[in-house]
């Protein structure tokens, strides 16, 4: 490659001592108060820090799975959801979702024993009947359903 006449490039390398970081901080804060400033911002830092963990543990479902009603509703919600959502497409395979429908049998009973039968316990109900009937329509093998009747106020059996 060659530069074109008129054309000068200067390049010019200096040397960048090293330094600890002990000369970069002595360097840039001198004094009481910026030890005072970085004391101070590294409090705010660990108190935030505890504040948003604390939230994670209480809020989260990913750490303590379905230990309060409104984490238990969200994750049986989700599961119908899914359910409903499967048997919504144009062609649904016939059997889809099973070890889904297990699980979300055994939250539902879970819900229903701890805070009672309530609307979602009777919409999730209504899924489930539904997703039974299509699976016998395509004569599908069932999950095991066992669970459902233990289930209060759940009239009658849900496959069949």
């Amino acid at each position: 490659m060659s530069i074109p006449p008129g054309l000068s490039i200067e390049l010019s390398w200096t040397r960048v001592p090293k330094r600890n970081w002990q000369k970069h901080f002595y360097a840039i804060c001198r004094g009481p108060m910026c030890a005072a400033r970085l004391s101070r911002d590294m409090l705010r830092l660990a108190y935030e820090f505890w504040w948003d963990f604390s939230r994670v543990l209480r809020y989260s479902s990913a750490v303590l799975t379905g230990n309060t009603r409104d984490k238990l509703a969200a994750l049986i919600t989700m599961g119908y959801h899914g359910i409903e959502k499967g048997l919504s497409l144009p062609r649904p395979r016939p059997g889809f979702g099973a070890n889904e429908v297990q699980i979300l049998i055994w939250r539902l009973d879970r819900y229903v024993r701890t805070f009672g039968f309530d609307e979602l316990a009777a919409i999730t109900v209504s899924v489930l009947r539904k997703y039974c009937e299509f699976n016998l329509k395509h004569e599908a093998l069932q999950p095991d359903l066992s669970a459902f009747g233990r289930i209060p106020r759940a009239d009658g059996p849900l496959n069949g």
